[in-house]
């Protein structure tokens, strides 16, 4: 055994209790969409001295869990490429210093390791702010802040902040376009779910809301309309950023974006009491999928502009949502 593989044999003795953990850490089984969000966060934090500092409470162990599972990631690819050129021998291409080599990739696994061991040992800091759910830290008070956001909102934009007000449209949905038709003193607004599944039939299809035309939220959709009959879509990053300008028009110290709408407009029809209406108006399919949205004592309107919804699926309800409405 040459002297190289001699001083790798010793690294990798030395290291061989240490890689034990991240070796296993790194092996156990994620989802595609787990592993897809840590390498987003990891990317988010990799600049940062301290990555875990400044770290909203709800997303700590998120964060923690994202950084542990990358160094691990990095710690098996660097420990599989020293085992292969210990096995294989590596000779190096022309004029490339396999030492220097060798050296670096042992500097990568010793501070590997040790970023691992900081991160695995971290504690969550005591009285590190919780992060408010958008349920929990919708508006409050008697004006209508959509009133608002309608009134301020650019010429291009009024339409989807008037769906948003009058239907709680999910952004995606909005995306996709929706079809707008005024008959009397109705508007019916027809969206195409974007939560659906046909294997396990959650979700609703399609569902068609009928919204009062003579209440703030359906006369702000009708000022937008072109026809008595109409289109609409909205690019969702076009929404986004919309939504995020009109933030700061208002004056907010949140981030403005379409399901703050939406929580809003659950709370209006709760506060109406009819879980019915509720569930459809949100796309649901299971009555209980509302609780995560809104409160009644959120409400801020007197009652909720939608009048009555048609959806593709019928309701599934559970001994917890209390008793069905009487047909």
């Amino acid at each position: 055994m040459d002297a190289k593989n001699q001083k790798l044999k010793a690294v990798l003795d030395e290291v061989q209790e240490r890689v034990r953990g991240p070796l296993e850490h790194a092996q156990a089984e994620r989802s595609a969409s787990t592993i897809k969000t840590y390498k987003l966060i990891y990317a988010r934090t990799a600049e940062k001295e301290d990555p875990l500092v400044d770290i909203p409470g709800r997303s700590w162990k998120v964060f923690r869990a994202a950084l542990k599972y990358q160094h691990a990631m990095m710690i098996r690819n660097i420990y599989a490429t020293l085992v292969r050129i210990y096995d294989q021998g590596y000779a190096g291409k022309e004029g490339e210093n396999v030492e220097a080599k060798l050296t670096r990739l042992v500097e990568m696994l010793a501070a590997s390791l040790d970023m691992y061991d900081q991160v695995d040992k971290a504690e969550k800091p005591a009285g590190l702010a919780e992060k408010q759910t958008m349920k929990h830290r919708l508006p409050s008070g008697e004006h209508d802040w959509r009133a608002d956001a309608f009134r301020l909102a650019s010429a291009p934009s009024r339409m989807a902040v008037a769906l948003l007000w009058a239907s709680g449209v999910r952004p995606a949905e909005l995306q996709r376009g929706v079809s707008i038709r005024k008959v009397g003193r109705s508007v019916f607004v027809r969206i195409e779910g974007a939560k659906c599944s046909e294997l396990t039939g959650a979700g609703q299809p399609y569902r068609i809301l009928e919204i009062d035309a003579t209440m703030p939220a359906g006369k702000a959709v009708v000022s937008c309309m072109t026809d008595d009959e109409m289109d609409y879509s909205r690019n969702r990053k076009t929404l986004d950023k919309d939504l995020e300008i009109l933030g700061w028009k208002m004056g907010w110290d949140q981030r403005l974006n379409a399901y703050t709408f939406r929580h809003a407009g659950s709370s209006d029809l709760k506060a109406d009491g009819d879980k019915e209406r509720t569930a459809l108006s949100l796309g649901h399919k299971a009555v209980k999928s509302q609780s995560a949205y809104g409160s009644s004592q959120q409400g801020q309107s007197k009652r909720s502009p939608i009048i009555s919804v048609e959806a593709a699926r019928p309701l599934t309800w559970t001994s917890g949502d209390g008793p069905r409405p009487r047909a």
